[in-house]
């Protein structure tokens, strides 16, 4: 199985530095996305945001038609083909430009995955927002991925032979929601690294910046939090998500309001990395200041407190997540803690695939 691609192994393998901010190439890049999509203010990623599947949120999976499709272990980009050029807009509000020339006369704007298999990189198409130059964003499901399956098509013939293209563009399967099994049991002959699955909602228009009813399903030990990493001493760092005007007034009345808020702390251990093929001194050099890291709970890890004493359960990194400038939000990081107690396992989540079948086959029957 190969390595995890990291953000840095994309820019340098593949593009080089991304386009600089501001300069005429990179705000007609902005100009076409706000035009097109209407997007009044261009601040940050313009992507959706799923959330963890749990028990409550379980039952959009009984009563609404959803579709389903594995979750690569990757990085999450756009593809934006514009005139000749084509580029990877990534989570960092930044543009690389790629060596794929298209020729298209009107914009189109892919949302998907990069990942690497043993022998390529893989841009995976899961939605569509722009397509010939026209904003899609208010189609359904099944409209946009017949959009995203006809362009995989189109792009997999005309370049073909094409010995200059450094990726494939390939479109992610999707299936009802109800077989999500026959994924988890493919798993194991995937060529590249997957960490559960996304569950969409198929009557939903695509939401710019939004929370979204997409449901995004890992295996309990792989859910995980990226928070922002502070030093505090040598071996202890607090753990800080953002937080908005509105949402820290709901606690404090009247007083400044900050741009983050601190959720946890996390101690450092040399047994955190023991399979992580990095030295312990090189990942300790990398939580610098500010650096963004993705956390998963350990309940049997032990941390030393403050007062010099021992007690279990705490964070542990599993990556420096280099494709993010920002953490989550503390209204997504409370709900991911707060679910830790009320999370669904594969055998639950198995469970209830024959109940999810009846009731989808029950809505088709009923749809005039």
């Amino acid at each position: 199985m190969p390595q995890k691609m990291t953000s840095e192994e994309l820019k340098t393998e593949m593009f080089g530095a991304p386009i600089e901010p501001n300069n005429i190439h990179h705000n007609n890049l902005i100009d076409i996305l706000k035009q097109t999509l209407g997007i009044v203010e261009f601040k940050s990623f313009i992507g959706h945001h799923p959330v963890a599947l749990n028990r409550e949120r379980l039952d959009l999976l009984l009563n609404e038609d959803y579709l389903v499709c594995e979750k690569s272990d990757g990085i999450r980009v756009m593809l934006l083909l514009s005139g000749q050029f084509t580029y990877l807009y990534d989570r960092t509000n930044k543009f690389h430009m790629t060596c794929i020339n298209t020729r298209t006369k009107a914009p189109f704007l892919f949302d998907g995955e990069m990942y690497r298999t043993k022998d390529t990189f893989v841009f995976a198409i899961f939605d569509v927002l722009i397509f010939d130059g026209k904003s899609v964003l208010k189609r359904n499901l099944i409209e946009r991925l017949s959009l995203c399956q006809s362009f995989a098509n189109t792009f997999r013939s005309s370049h073909r032979d094409s010995a200059l293209i450094k990726f494939k563009i390939v479109f992610k399967t999707f299936i009802k929601s109800y077989a999500f099994k026959s994924i988890l049991d493919a798993i194991s002959s995937f060529d590249h690294k997957n960490d559960g699955l996304i569950f969409t909602p198929v009557s939903d228009p695509y939401a710019l910046y939004a929370i979204s009813r997409i449901l995004k399903w890992k295996p309990p030990h792989l859910n995980t939090i990226d928070f922002k990493i502070r030093p505090i001493f040598p071996k202890l760092f607090g753990l800080f998500c953002t937080i908005c005007p509105e949402q820290f007034r709901l606690f404090v009345k009247g007083a400044n309001c900050p741009t983050e808020i601190e959720l946890g702390r996390y101690f450092l251990t040399e047994g955190d990395f023991q399979n992580s093929g990095e030295s312990f001194s090189n990942i300790r050099e990398r939580l610098s200041d500010g650096s963004i890291g993705e956390f998963g709970f350990d309940s049997e890890k032990e941390v030393l407190e403050e007062d010099g004493t021992f007690s279990k359960g705490g964070w542990v990194l599993h990556r420096i997540r280099e494709d993010k400038l920002d953490p989550n939000n503390v209204k997504i990081a409370i709900e991911q803690i707060e679910s830790l107690a009320d999370e669904v396992g594969e055998a639950e989540l198995v469970a209830n695939g024959p109940e999810m079948q009846r009731n989808f086959k029950s809505r088709q029957n009923k749809s005039p």
